[in-house]
């Protein structure tokens, strides 16, 4: 049982106490109530003794009759009052004078009698209608009562306030995950907000409600949606730290990328991804050195990941070692037929930097003849074997989602510099090099790669 659940049940059991004590203390003030309704209090008898008191109360009692017994025993004068006036008198209602007179005198064996001789010397009658030594519940207790009652009231509201909300935060939750199922990501966000604004701070749905802004391109919402689950579990799960690296590295943040990648190879020190994208966030920064040993280390844990092989071979290009870079091209394609696109545009680069010329534009035309899809990759290949235009070019570069239309900007720019490389025209192909740089598509290797081109050409 939780904290919750136990508070929980200790009000609902002081409520009910609380409850039950008002009920007493009402039905109490009732009963004086009713008592003070029923008229004056007066003698009835004056008993000889205790015992004859006790004894003619319980026959009143037993007929419902309300009765009192009064001593007039005064411990002040030792008992002087009693001796003169006698031990004590019953009194009760008036109303109930003739049935409590024939109650006593069948009681004493005196039917014959039935006026009762009651000595006129007594203390002075009570006006009040309720015996002072009657013990009831002072008002004190039912202040507290209300209170208390008010008191477990309002947490009994609030638990069902909370459930309510746990229910419908639950429910939220389940249609952002459907959507984030159904790639639906901007319904899945607005669902997970509505979820977390209905009480549900679990970790699975600020990582969840991350996803769905990383695969939104929204980075700076899901490093934050990644840190924040990551600070509610209170763990190292790695994969915290893998999206964020991914989200950090998207925005440019390479070194906060980096430290995510470290923090990983100190958890896990044979995780292979980590190095991998350790180094190509180093190449990205034109860290070359830290980028060979964490290549290498990758490739010692895992010799058949292309992505490896990729990356060397972008640190070959940029140490203009191109006749390393087309093998370790090569190497990559054969692992992963997925890259042939890229891989052949990379290989047409180092072609044209080897002053093989036709021999890339021959590369170009046979992959054209064995591909006939009409995808992004596909089209630069076409521009630049020479088979559509810049302008052709620029409209399929055209994307609705921002963020890949961006991306593909940052390609278009860098081709159509390497383009005008081509053409001998350096100038403008340093001008769309700038323009490359210029869409800060972090995420991209052209973008790398053209700072690397404008190096060369200075």
């Amino acid at each position: 049982m939780d904290n919750d659940n136990v508070m929980y049940f200790v009000f609902i059991c002081v409520g009910l106490i609380a409850v039950y004590f008002l009920i007493k203390v009402i039905v109490g003030t009732v009963k004086k109530r009713s008592l003070e309704s029923d008229g004056k209090i007066i003698n009835i008898y004056m008993p000889n003794n205790p015992v004859e008191a006790e004894a003619i109360k319980a026959l009143l009692d037993e007929k419902n009759i309300y009765c009192v017994i009064h001593s007039f025993h005064d411990s002040a004068y030792n008992g002087i009052w009693q001796a003169q006036t006698g031990w004590g008198v019953v009194r009760i209602y008036e109303k109930d004078k003739i049935q409590a007179e024939e109650l006593i005198a069948d009681f004493l064996g005196a039917k014959q009698n039935h006026e009762i001789a009651i000595q006129e010397s007594k203390p002075e009658e009570s006006s009040q209608a309720y015996p002072k030594n009657q013990t009831y519940f002072p008002k004190v207790m039912l202040v507290i009562g209300a209170v208390l009652i008010l008191l477990t009231g309002i947490f009994v509201v609030n638990k069902i306030i909370k459930s309510s909300h746990k229910t419908a935060a639950r429910d939220f939750f389940n249609r952002g995950y459907d959507a984030g199922i159904e790639k639906r990501y901007e319904d899945s966000i607005k669902y997970y907000t509505m979820a977390i604004d209905a009480g549900d701070d679990h970790q699975v749905v600020y990582y969840n409600r991350g996803l769905s802004y990383f695969h939104t391109h929204k980075y700076e919402n899901a490093i934050s949606d990644f840190t924040k689950a990551k600070e509610i579990a209170q763990d190292d799960d790695l994969k915290y730290y893998y999206w964020r690296c991914l989200a950090y590295q998207a925005i440019g943040d390479y070194n906060r990328a980096i430290s995510d990648c470290a923090r990983v190879i100190e958890l896990v020190p044979s995780e292979k991804w980590a190095y991998g994208q350790r180094a190509l966030l180093h190449w990205q920064k034109g860290d070359v050195n830290n980028v060979v040993a964490d290549i290498n280390e990758s490739l010692r844990l895992d010799s058949e990941d292309s992505w490896n092989y990729y990356t060397l071979a972008m640190i070959c290009y940029q140490q203009k070692k191109y006749g390393e870079a087309l093998g370790n091209f090569a190497r990559c394609e054969k692992l992963d037929k997925s890259q042939a696109s890229y891989v052949t545009l990379c290989r047409y680069l180092c072609l044209f930097k080897l002053g093989r010329q036709q021999e890339g534009l021959n590369l170009l035309s046979k992959y054209l003849q064995n591909n006939k899809n009409e995808d992004w990759p596909n089209a630069i290949i076409k521009y630049l074997a020479g088979q559509i235009n810049e302008e052709k070019l620029l409209t399929n570069s055209n994307n609705p989602d921002k963020f890949i239309d961006n991306g593909q900007k940052c390609e278009f720019f860098y081709y159509i510099g390497i383009k005008y490389w081509v053409d001998k025209n350096t100038n403008m192909a340093k001008t769309y090099f700038d323009k490359c740089l210029k869409t800060n598509g972090w995420s991209n290797y052209e973008h790398r790669m053209a700072q690397i081109e404008l190096d060369e050409l200075k």
